[in-house]
């Protein structure tokens, strides 16, 4: 690996290169594998300056970042929820990045000293375009976030003493407001970068900030075709915090890909079998059964119920006294019966128990910041549950692990 490095560590591919086996150390030996990200920095710190400008410096920051973000990637950064290190008591999905307090800001700290130090030598022809360098800030948000957890799980564990669990929310907070502060400047610079904007966009909604994060989230243009995808990371936004108007228009975007998808596959599949492309065909009827048994779009379809039941339940203009008149209802106005009539259309499909075990979860958790591990339980319950997951959680009878969090209603391999 570090003759790799050597050998390619210019290439903007090389960290990632690297990343299977990285993973594989920390899995085996956690603790030889931060020593071994120890070696990567100091290898990088030991690098002479070149003489030169233009490709020399180039390739030189190149080499610099790759070291830092193989480092990151052998636990140095905290880890991710991903790698469960294997002398570590922490079950796969429950496991979480962790630095000690200082710690993730003292690496956020070399790491933006890195990124302001390479963010003019290396840019591209187009100032929007992610270049290596943005992979610094990046490094320095997740060693944040890394530090952040920590705190907060130090808080979940407090129990009753309430000095240690306020000071320990107060310091997760403020190194989360250090990680957004990090992740602005780095989309400032990088408008385009897409791993920055959902990072920020989870920080911001454990902030509580669910309009910021709406806000971040938005530019990337999540296209029809990919709600089935990426809609897990605004759900939790959407639901938690945002003006219904959020909820409305990501349950738009999901509709109108299950409509789509009801119009054109079935004609598109057709056509290619007419003119003898079969596998053509075999992909068609495939993405037409990972949108019919979609868990992404009927999460969306769940959640745009529950947000047309509130703004109904609150619109007004009906008083206790009404309800009390229309005995036919049993007290429920018209409009609330009307809206939950709708529901029980709108959900007729997902009540029969042949669709839970044909469910499709398609979220890409590819795309999942190392701090953010997936959640299957109310939307609304994602946020609490990252600050509560080191409490503990009450498993369903027959669950082995729960995946994310105390309100999960997933299960994972012991």
């Amino acid at each position: 690996m570090m003759s790799y490095w050597r050998d390619f560590g210019h290439w903007t591919s090389c960290a990632r290169d690297l990343r299977p086996y990285c993973d594989a150390i920390r899995r085996t030996n956690w603790r030889a594998a931060r020593e071994f990200s120890d070696r990567f920095v100091d290898a990088a710190r030991a690098m002479p300056e070149p003489e030169r400008g233009g490709k020399e410096a180039r390739g030189h920051l190149r080499r610099v970042i790759a070291a830092h973000a193989i480092a990151s990637q052998l636990g140095r950064c905290g880890g991710s929820w991903r790698v469960t290190p294997g002398d570590r008591d922490a079950p796969f999905g429950l496991a979480r990045p962790s630095l000690g307090r200082g710690e993730g800001r003292g690496h956020a700290a070399v790491a933006m000293e890195l990124y302001r130090r390479s963010k003019s030598t290396l840019a591209g022809p187009d100032p929007r375009e992610p270049t290596p360098a943005d992979t610094a800030a990046l490094l320095a948000m997740q060693a944040l976030c890394a530090e952040a957890t920590g705190h907060a799980a130090v808080a979940a564990r407090a129990g009753g003493d309430e000095n240690v669990r306020d000071g320990s929310l107060t310091e997760a907070a403020m190194s989360l407001l250090a990680a957004a502060a990090v992740a602005e400047e780095g989309v400032s610079a990088s408008p385009n970068h897409a791993e920055l904007r959902l990072g920020l966009t989870s920080v911001y909604a454990l902030l509580g900030a669910a309009t910021a994060a709406r806000d971040v989230f938005a530019p990337l243009d999540v296209k029809n075709i990919q709600m089935d995808s990426m809609i897990h990371h605004v759900l939790p936004v959407a639901e938690g915090g945002a003006a219904p108007p959020v909820m409305f228009r990501v349950a738009q975007f999901a509709d109108t890909l299950r409509d789509e998808a009801r119009r054109d596959v079935p004609d598109g599949c057709v056509k290619a079998y007419e003119n003898g492309i079969y596998t053509k065909a075999l992909e068609c009827v495939d993405f037409h059964e990972r949108l019919r048994a979609s868990h992404s779009l009927a999460a969306a379809t769940v959640a745009r119920v529950r947000a047309t039941l509130r703004e109904t339940s609150c619109g007004g203009g009906v008083t206790i006294r009404d309800c009390e008149k229309d005995v036919k209802s049993g007290g429920v106005t018209g409009p609330v019966m009307g809206a939950l009539d709708a529901a029980a259309k709108a959900c007729q499909s997902l009540i029969a128990t042949t669709w839970f075990s044909n469910a499709r979860y398609n979220e890409d958790l590819g795309t999942n910041p190392v701090w953010s591990p997936p959640h299957h339980g109310a939307n609304a319950l994602a946020v609490p549950d990252w600050w509560t997951a080191a409490a503990g959680a009450d498993l369903p009878l027959g669950c082995a692990v729960a995946v994310a969090g105390a309100h999960d209603a997933g299960a994972g391999g012991a």
